[in-house]
């Protein structure tokens, strides 16, 4: 890791409806000592708000909710000004191919498949990140 990331604070918002999957992924962010804030929501609707109350250089957002499914979440930060400032990693343990299209269609390029690992969650926050150049890594 560069000093660039050493230096740069990153904050991560956590959306998946069940506790435990932003409990475990809070766990393994922190272990890789990325993130100086995690942020996590089990509600769309009050993932929205954080979203329009606090800036997040990762979105890690789950799409099977029942209050909103991850794609409409994606629809809804699309019409903002802001939606190419969003680095978002779409994650579902059963995604539609209408719903990755969809949201590859809507500029979404990293994806996270559950069940996952420690190592398949760093690869994709550091693509993610990458990919948004928040962060430069070695």
């Amino acid at each position: 890791m560069t000093e660039i990331l050493k230096s740069k604070e990153l904050s991560v918002l956590i959306v998946d409806d069940e506790a435990h999957i932003c409990d475990l992924l809070e766990v393994m962010l922190k272990s890789c000592n990325l993130f100086s804030s995690i942020v996590s929501s089990t509600s769309a609707q009050v993932a929205l708000q954080k979203i329009r109350n606090q800036n997040f250089d990762l979105i890690i957002l789950d799409n099977q909710m029942p209050d909103k499914m991850g794609m409409e979440i994606i629809e809804i930060l699309s019409q903002s000004l802001r939606f190419n400032e969003y680095c978002i990693i779409f994650m579902s343990g059963a995604m539609q191919n209408e719903h990755a299209i969809k949201a590859i269609k809507l500029g979404i390029k990293n994806f996270l498949v559950k069940p996952f690992t420690r190592k398949g969650l760093l690869k994709a926050v550091l693509k993610a990140l990458n990919e948004a150049k928040s962060v430069e890594f070695e």
